[in-house]
């Protein structure tokens, strides 16, 4: 009956050895893992404030491209004279 108990704590020993090499290995994945996740992140705000800039570049360019345009289209319609009433003119005397 010894025999049996000490056949059945090696394995259980033998068990548990496995189970702790399994978790050892499942925590170093779990670093891994967390590290890309960090990485991932850090790519992903990193392009995220590259985009913001571009868009404010974007946006400031198309103001000025507007405001250009706006000057083009004023400048280049001649203003039209009203014509003048009759008696409106002052006359020398």
């Amino acid at each position: 009956m010894q025999e049996e108990c000490a056949g059945g704590v090696e394995a259980l020993h033998r068990e548990i050895s496995g189970l702790e090499a399994r978790l050892a290995g499942l925590r170093l994945g779990r670093r891994v893992l967390m590290n890309l996740i960090e990485l991932l992140e850090k790519r992903r705000r990193t392009e995220v404030q590259q985009l913001e800039r571009e868009v404010a570049r974007l946006k400031r360019r198309n103001r000025a491209l507007a405001r250009l345009l706006w000057e083009k289209s004023r400048l280049s319609v001649e203003p039209v004279e009203k014509p003048a009433r009759p008696g409106s003119e002052r006359r020398a005397e």
